[in-house]
């Protein structure tokens, strides 16, 4: 009886002690696991993702970025089909993730001719509208197409002028029933080049077309370029760009009537040495550009100019960078935040002191509420290197989401993206490249939920391939 008793309790004890080592292993998993998601955890500014495609035989990039639901995003851009067709309109979906949803590639026909996407946006359905050039023979075509959130081809709308031009696509806008409105370049002849505006219904059926060209009858009437363009609330439309007279650049801004396109309104920007536009922003009542004006020759100054929406001025900026007399500033992006304010992204480009030579530094800026001044400027440059920024969207507390290049050497751009604050205060940096030695490139950026930034673009990789790139970065 007493080694039965003996040989239970030893059971006992082991039984117990396989019990507790159970729960020691149970316990060590469990925090592994809680390191795991810790080292996971959010933190502004870490990478938390980079999704590459493309291969020698199939080249691609992306050109732009566009929103979509449930924390998705689209890039759209091109990819090399082969030699013979030449590169097709490239349009992929990403889940939040990084996973790819769907892929489409369009071929306008043109044989080798290549095709691509310049510009892209988004409805509140998830649909996806994309503006690019469908290439031809001698000459080219402005295409929009339009996807439905699944990936289905709703429709394809393709402008060729006078069948004679080539037309360059520059921007894209969506109104909340729908319509679509595009903006390009048209090239009818040696030294003419013209600003084409088209309306498309949400079937893709055309509505109106408005040219801006030169006056044959005026010698001193020269070409006109499309930079940006914008819709109100009421869904007219906004184009900026810049025309030149006697040899002179002008800022230009131009707003068109919904319905028929009619021009309602015009605004001019004279500078003695040139004024160009490059991006416009419309809310509520605003109507702000960003570009650059020259007074001199040798200095060229960021242009910030407020309108209303009959394109009455409210105030003009011009910003000089204070570092150096021959400075050249330049505007490339613009938002404008929920008190009114305008915010520019750009670049300035000043000799460095003492020496020759000119350096870039990625230049980020604040207007004040009356325009008479740059409430707050920030530049950025590491040390030996060029910065610059081209891409500019803002969150709700008008926190700045900015992309652009790091000029690492002669030949090599890595792409940058920062945040700064609505103070000016900057928050983080990062930049990313492939792994080959030429250019990489932000095409775009979106916010997406609370806590993401998606970036589009593209990268050289090893072999001197070029690979579409998209990002997340934790905000």
């Amino acid at each position: 009886m007493e080694a039965l008793q003996s040989g239970a309790a030893e059971s006992r004890r082991t039984h117990l002690s396989g019990v507790r080592l159970a729960a020691l292993a149970l316990a060590a998993v469990i925090v592994a696991l809680m390191l795991a998601a810790a080292a996971q955890a959010y933190v502004p500014g870490r990478l938390v993702w980079a999704r590459t495609s493309g291969t020698a035989a199939h080249e691609r990039g992306f050109s732009a970025i566009a929103k979509a639901p449930h924390g998705q995003f689209y890039g759209a851009g091109w990819v090399e089909t082969s030699a013979a067709k030449g590169e097709d309109v490239l349009v992929v979906k990403f889940d939040a993730a990084g996973r790819v949803l769907w892929t489409r590639t369009w071929d306008g026909g043109g044989g080798a001719a290549d095709d691509w996407a310049q510009s892209a946006t988004s409805d509140a359905k998830g649909n996806v509208y994309v503006i690019g050039l469908a290439g031809g023979v001698t000459s080219s075509d402005i295409v929009t197409i339009k996807y439905s959130a699944a990936g289905k081809r709703q429709w394809v709308a393709r402008w060729a002028g006078d069948g004679g031009s080539s037309d360059d696509p520059r921007a894209i806008a969506v109104d909340a029933q729908g319509n679509v409105v595009v903006a390009g370049a048209r090239y009818s002849g040696p030294g003419i080049t013209g600003i084409v505006v088209v309306k498309y219904d949400a079937g893709g059926v055309e509505k109106w077309v408005r040219l801006r060209e030169p006056n044959p009858l005026d010698l001193q009437d020269g070409g006109k370029w499309p930079a940006d363009l914008a819709l109100d609330a009421a869904g007219d439309v906004y184009v900026t760009g810049y025309s030149y007279h006697d040899s002179v650049g002008q800022a230009v801004t131009f707003k068109l009537a919904s319905a028929d396109g009619a021009e309602l309104y015009k605004a001019t920007y004279d500078a003695a040495a040139g004024s160009y536009a490059n991006a416009i922003a419309v809310r509520g009542q605003a109507v702000v550009i960003t570009g650059s004006a020259a007074q001199t020759a040798s200095q060229e100054d960021v242009l910030v100019v407020k309108y209303d929406l009959a394109l009455v001025e409210q105030y003009r900026l011009e910003y000089a960078d204070p570092r150096g007399a021959q400075a050249r500033d330049w505007g490339n992006d613009v938002a404008i935040g929920a008190r009114g304010n305008a915010y520019v992204a750009g670049y300035s480009n000043c000799p460095p002191p003492g020496g020759y030579g000119y350096y870039n530094s990625a230049l980020l800026l604040k207007v004040s509420d009356d325009g008479s001044m740059a409430q707050w400027a920030r530049r950025y440059k590491p040390s030996g290197m060029g910065a610059s920024t081209d891409l500019l969207i803002l969150d709700g507390s008008d926190n700045l989401y900015a992309a652009g290049e790091i000029d690492t050497d002669a030949s090599e751009e890595n792409m940058l993206v920062m945040k700064y604050s609505a103070t000016g205060i900057r928050k983080w940096v990062r930049s990313w490249h492939d792994t080959g030695k030429d250019d990489d490139w932000p095409g775009g950026l979106v916010l997406g939920g609370s806590k993401a930034l998606y970036v589009a673009g593209g990268g050289n990789a090893r072999g001197d391939v070029y690979r579409a790139v998209a990002l997340r970065i934790d905000r």
